[in-house]
């Protein structure tokens, strides 16, 4: 699926719709969510390739946004728009079909050279040095090191601080 924005694009926010925004054929209805940041006609002649997905990154101006195509429901499919009506200038309700919705959501650059570590198993994203039954306690920021104790060894411990207690009797 493709999508081309036509050069003709308007944006239109908390005034209703004109006639003449909606009254000929040729003109559809598209509700864009967009970050305050995004000038409205920088999308004119915007091309969006859609391949077995409803999600593409698109650039627009110098930062990418991730568009990604909303799913119409039974409210969204048919719907009635307040337009101004010609004649006597008063707010009238008019059906129309909404051809579709999006939303654009800025996605954050990263660094040059930036790549984030991957895991392949559980033993190296822990290190190999701990058991992968350890539990870590956790101490408040600024305390000292994080202490794990493993869950093999507790009975040790047990039998240590016994031993020092009969000792001392």
């Amino acid at each position: 699926r493709s999508y081309k924005v036509p050069s003709g694009f308007s944006s239109v926010k908390g005034n209703p719709l004109s006639l003449d925004n909606v009254g000929t054929e040729e003109k559809r209805i598209w509700l864009f969510q967009t970050p305050n940041e995004v000038n409205i006609a920088d999308l004119n002649g915007l091309e969006i390739f859609l391949r077995n997905s409803d999600e593409k990154v698109v650039r627009i101006g110098d930062n990418s946004y991730l568009f990604t195509r909303t799913a119409e429901t039974e409210y969204t499919k048919s719907l009635s728009v307040a337009m101004l009506s010609d004649e006597d200038g008063q707010n009238i309700l008019v059906p129309c079909c909404l051809a579709g919705s999006a939303v654009l959501t800025k996605k954050v650059g990263l660094p040059e050279g930036f790549a984030p570590k991957v895991f392949t198993s559980r033993q190296e994203s822990h290190g190999s040095a701990v058991h992968h039954s350890a539990h870590q306690r956790f101490t408040p920021f600024g305390s000292g090191q994080v202490v794990t104790r493993s869950k093999r060894h507790k009975h040790k411990d047990k039998f240590r601080e016994t031993a020092k207690k009969a000792r001392k009797r």
